[in-house]
């Protein structure tokens, strides 16, 4: 089956939407050889984003290193889904990029509590929705032993009067 030889799949700003993204996923499972995945620019939003979460979650794709969607809407419904599936399978990817999409609080909640006990060694969100909560939980991620040391991040944090606040890492 061609599918399974398939290793590198890059489709940035190839106008991919939520039907061809679940199509996509559906047919990567159990793909043994395929180890990135970069979707960004596109137009996936939540459903999208879901499909490629159920593929992580299935361990269908045991293979995949890295998994890039910047840029694709995919808002808190695509990012809690992301954070169901690396909970359920720990070592699903080891590179995460939902850069600017739409996430806000709870899905960045989600996202660093499941980050927290998973395998992932580089995780990129600049450009989300970063509120007091999601700011507080990346604070204690990000200065914790977990990614203080063994993970790459475009995040940094700093307080002021008491309050924690997200910037760009350089």
């Amino acid at each position: 089956d061609v599918l399974n030889e398939i290793t590198d799949v890059d489709a940035r700003v190839d106008a991919t939407k939520e039907i061809q993204a679940a199509i996509l996923a559906e047919a990567l499972v159990g793909n043994p050889s395929l180890r990135s995945l970069k979707l960004g620019c596109n137009q996936i939003g939540a459903n999208g984003a879901e499909a490629f979460a159920r593929l992580l979650a299935s361990g269908g794709c045991r293979t995949l290193v890295e998994l890039e969607l910047s840029s694709n809407a995919v808002g808190d419904d695509g990012a809690i889904a992301f954070a169901d599936a690396i909970a359920a399978q720990p070592g699903c990817v080891r590179k995460l990029d939902l850069r600017m999409n739409g996430v806000g609080d709870d899905g960045l909640v989600r996202l660093a509590r499941a980050v927290g006990t998973s395998e992932i060694t580089e995780l990129l969100l600049w450009g989300n929705d970063f509120g007091r909560a999601a700011a507080a939980e990346f604070d204690a991620l990000l200065n914790g032993p977990f990614l203080y040391n063994s993970v790459k991040t475009d995040l940094a944090t700093y307080t002021v009067d008491g309050v924690i606040y997200i910037s760009h890492a350089p």
